[in-house]
């Protein structure tokens, strides 16, 4: 949430277009961390779960990614926004209670 914050901060305030390669770049940064960290037993057994939807979700544009409909830089930019943010799904389905902050109820 703080990355969020900061990053819209940064947004608002530098109108460029470059801004959506940091965060970008934070993502990427971010995915990097969590495969040198590694996996353990359990998160192994809950990424096998989400693997073929995952393989589907990525699959399916980059299939649509070969077919030259437009030009090949306006298709490569569907394809980062397609295709980017999908890992945050894993990320989530590997989240064990501790991580998760929202399934405590709140007296």
């Amino acid at each position: 949430m703080t990355v969020g914050y900061f990053y819209g901060i940064l947004r608002a305030n530098v109108p460029d277009s470059t801004m959506h390669f940091l965060f970008d770049a934070g993502a990427v940064g971010f995915y990097l961390a969590l495969i040198t960290r590694g996996l353990n037993r359990r998160q192994r057994a809950q990424f096998r779960v989400v693997q073929p939807w995952m393989a589907l979700l990525i699959g399916w544009p980059v299939l649509l990614f070969l077919f030259p409909v437009q030009d090949p830089l306006i298709q490569l930019v569907g394809l980062r926004g397609e295709i980017l943010f999908i890992p945050f799904i894993l990320i989530g389905a590997m989240l064990g209670a501790r991580g998760m902050v929202f399934d405590r109820e709140v007296g």
